[in-house]
């Protein structure tokens, strides 16, 4: 009775204890119902008396032991916490008459409960153990193997109970542990990212080891490892750029963060900067073309402000300032026009070209009607011009001064040109001109004009003659015609030329019969 079957218990391969097998008695053949029954509760009183006895011994508690401290290099089952041992001898559930079956396979069924708790602690440490958790929860992990020891030291007191709940402890402890890995990788991911960004080698590579640890998938870790290797490249890049952005040489700067993003396509910093220097560039330049425009603008070169003030506009579709200096811009051209119109007129006038400037007043007046110096311009001109004319169709045209009423007419033009008051040198020498025409068109001229005596001749516009064979005719200068007629004969016309010093003959025969 007093035999201890001490066995250490091995979490891998832990078995129940078998419950206690009971072997029935040979029963003989007795009479039906009553006696069965009488036979049965004799075999059992039998077993519970001397069998039943050698067959249970009482647990005893042995010597408390400790559990090891965990090493991340060794298993299981040479970290977690040492299997208790269980002692043959039972200490308590006896009473003067031996030991309780029921009391003992209650304490059976409580010791198995404990091994079950502890089956369960162990194998979630095991998975904690090959994910390095002495590197990522020390203290928490260790918390949890406290709890264990205290149910190793129940266990081996014998107090199942208090062992189970403790193994309990553990297992819900490192439960919590394995629960929190997903919420660790989440951190120590956004650890990485949030490092990476602001360029802190140190604690990127730290949180990317956690990571690692925590058993992280390859398609996050490899992006995130790449990010934390290309942390010197981009932050290299990053600060060429913000000095260039001091240089204001954006085109360098943007070919820096071209290299950063390229380095680390996903970095957030480098991306933002680069659509503000993308900004920041558009804007210099911007400010650039509309400085030029308005430089352009002030030296009258309003092609250039056009262009300008165009390539701002394109840099900034529907901003406000290309707009209003377009407007400048075509106010601009309008004055300088108008200004240009009016030197022009001025000098036209001064050079007495009466008819180009009136020409120039109205043009300045299709712009502006309003203008006073083009309405005073066309009206001081637009006489002199017309005085002009008639004087040039005078010397032009003289053949007609041959014409009584042209003639009257030409000198009353010319009367008209010598009251001009201050005659510039156009007008002087004009009058000159028409002068000598008309004393030339009034010079009388004697004629001579030979016929057959047959042909009734006409000098057209001046006289008939009849007919004749010969006869002398005064006239001014110019162009004439004489004009024959003559019965069952063809007309004819002759025209000859009158002037000055030149003796004229003409011959008006109608010698063609019909």
């Amino acid at each position: 009775m007093t035999d201890h079957d001490d066995q250490p218990l091995r979490p891998a391969a832990f078995t129940p204890t078998s419950a206690v097998k009971v072997e029935p008695a040979p029963v003989t053949s007795a009479p039906k119902g009553l006696l069965i029954a009488i036979g049965v509760l004799l075999v059992l009183l039998l077993l519970v008396l001397f069998a039943l006895p050698q067959w249970v011994s009482p647990v005893t508690p042995t010597s408390t032991s400790t559990v090891p401290p965990v090493s991340g290099n060794t298993s299981s089952t040479q970290t977690g916490a040492s299997a208790p041992q269980v002692s043959s001898t039972d200490t308590g559930g006896t009473d003067s008459a031996g030991p309780s079956p029921f009391a003992d396979a209650q304490r059976q069924k409580e010791r198995r409960a404990a091994q079950e708790a502890l089956q369960q602690a162990l194998e979630v440490q095991e998975i904690l153990l090959e994910m390095s958790v002495t590197e990522w929860a020390p203290e928490l992990y260790n918390k949890a193997l406290q709890q264990a020891a205290v149910g190793d030291t129940a266990y081996r007191e014998g107090r199942f109970n208090d062992a189970t709940a403790a193994y309990q402890r553990a297992f819900e402890q490192l439960l919590a542990l394995e629960a929190s890995i997903a919420q660790r990788q989440e951190q120590a991911t956004t650890t990485v990212i949030t490092a990476v960004e602001q360029g802190d080698e140190a604690t990127a590579n730290t949180a990317l080891t956690a990571l690692q640890l925590l058993g992280t998938e390859p398609s996050v870790l490899e992006p995130l490892a790449g990010r934390v290797r290309a942390i010197g490249s981009v932050q290299e890049a990053l600060a060429t750029a913000e000095a260039a952005v001091e240089a204001e040489d954006y085109g360098t700067a943007l070919e820096a963060l071209q290299q950063a993003l390229s380095a680390d396509p996903a970095h957030e910093q480098a991306a933002r900067r680069q659509s503000e220097v993308v900004q920041l560039d558009t804007d210099f330049r911007f400010r650039q073309q509309m400085s030029a425009g308005y430089l352009a603008l002030e030296q009258a070169a309003f092609s250039k402000a056009e262009e300008a003030f165009n390539r701002a506009a394109t840099l900034k579709p529907g901003a406000p300032e290309p707009q209003a200096a377009q407007r400048e811009l075509s106010d601009a051209r309008i004055a300088a026009r108008l200004l240009s119109l009016q030197k022009q007129g001025e000098q036209l006038v001064a050079q007495e070209q009466w008819q180009q400037a009136v020409t120039v007043y109205q043009e300045a007046l299709t712009i502006d009607s309003t203008l006073t110096f083009a309405q005073q311009g066309i009206d001081a001109a637009q006489p002199r011009a017309d005085l002009d004319r008639a004087l040039r169709a005078i010397v032009e045209q003289q053949t007609r001064l041959t014409n009584p009423q042209v003639l009257a007419e030409a000198e009353a033009t010319l009367a008209q040109a010598k009251t001009i008051p201050d005659p510039g040198p156009r007008l002087l020498e004009q009058v000159e001109q028409v002068s000598q025409t008309l004393s030339y068109a009034k010079t009388p001229v004697t004629v001579s004009l030979v016929s057959d005596a047959m042909t009734d001749v006409t000098v057209l516009r001046v006289q008939r003659l009849g007919t004749f064979t010969s006869t002398s005719l005064t006239l001014r200068p110019g162009q004439y015609t004489a004009m024959g007629v003559r019965t069952g004969y063809r007309d004819v016309r002759v025209n000859f030329e009158v002037a000055p010093g030149v003796d004229t003959v003409v011959e008006v025969r109608c010698e063609e019969a019909i």
